[in-house]
């Protein structure tokens, strides 16, 4: 588990968050000891192995789709989700009220130059980067960048060769 927030690493060292792996093979046993009510998963496939088995138990099986957003704001909107399911709505209310306020002030600064960016990571021998209708192109081009890959079409993650990637990264001022 790849976790640096506090909260989550405690939860997970209690017991009280568990990790369950992938969605191709769901441990039902590991789950239903858990006591869990629902069961949260990255919409990036098809729907989870055995969610109506789960769902016959009483757990509900919901994707995330979070990664389809085309907006920063509306990717962290997320959050007004979590907080209904945790019953802290008016905490993530707030937070999200604050960030909006400060996302705004922030889009709207002018720079007299826009740097161009390359985002993304290798997997294996294949470039993975934001799509340039994701939410990702969005809040570089709001943070004044220039992203290289924005004239893509999608949200989800655009894949490439390196050889792409590396003929690109000349023109690149910043990789994050």
């Amino acid at each position: 588990v790849y976790l640096a927030n506090e909260t989550l690493i405690a939860g997970v060292e209690s017991g009280k968050v568990i990790e369950i792996g992938s969605t191709e093979v769901i441990p039902l046993e590991k789950i239903v000891n858990s006591k869990a009510t629902i069961l949260l998963y990255s919409g990036f496939g098809n729907e989870i192995n055995n969610e109506s088995q789960l769902e016959k138990l009483g757990i509900e099986c919901m994707a995330i789709y979070d990664w389809k957003e085309k907006d920063p704001l509306g990717k962290a909107e997320w959050i007004l989700l979590y907080g209904f399911l945790s019953g802290k709505e008016e905490l993530a209310k707030e937070y999200m009220d604050g960030l909006k306020t400060r996302y705004t002030k922030l889009s709207e600064i002018s720079f007299e130059r826009s740097p161009n960016i390359l985002a993304g990571n290798v997997y294996g021998d294949v470039w993975n980067t934001p799509n340039g209708e994701s939410f990702v192109a969005r809040m570089i081009k709001d943070a004044g960048g220039n992203y290289l890959f924005k004239d893509t079409k999608g949200t989800g993650s655009l894949l490439l060769n390196l050889e792409v990637v590396v003929l690109r990264s000349d023109s690149a001022d910043f990789w994050i």
